[in-house]
């Protein structure tokens, strides 16, 4: 393993953990939904949403990292690199808001007891593409980057 993989893989895993902590907020994995079973349904799909977007995509992340010539480069470009790739993680809590707590799906996923603790701190419903459309960019804008300096 190169120090541009090394570099890459300490930024990711930080700025991972990072966005996921910043994401309990939304409850993305509340197994607990899963005994009611008026709010099975709801449950379930959160969960495998949230798994998608925090888990899933992260991970094609990490997959087209190694199979793109990044991993080749050497240092200092490398990390400085690595770092700025890694940024794209922080998409994660836009694309959960952006899925789970919209004005269209926050009453499927969230009970009104739910609802009033996200309000209390400071998350409302919004319009999907308030938090879709940043989240995107959070993954392009460090990819466009990345490749414009490697170019």
């Amino acid at each position: 393993m190169n120090s541009t993989e090394t570099a890459f893989l300490f930024f990711y895993g930080l700025f991972w953990a990072c966005a996921l902590s910043a994401i309990s907020i939304f409850r993305p994995f509340d197994t607990t939904i899963l005994f009611d079973k008026d709010r099975f349904l709801p449950g379930i799909i959160k969960i495998l949403l949230s798994l998608f977007i925090a888990n899933v995509l992260p991970i094609l992340g990490l997959y087209f990292f190694y199979k793109s010539s990044l991993s080749d480069l050497n240092q200092p470009k490398g990390v400085f690199l690595s770092a700025i790739l890694s940024m794209t993680v922080f998409s994660i809590p836009r694309l959960i808001h952006a899925v789970l707590l919209n004005v269209k799906t926050h009453k499927f996923f969230y009970s009104s007891e739910e609802l009033a603790l996200l309000h209390n701190d400071l998350r409302k419903p919004d319009p999907c593409y308030q938090h879709l459309i940043p989240g995107i960019l959070y993954i392009l804008i460090p990819v466009l980057i990345t490749l414009i300096i490697v170019n």
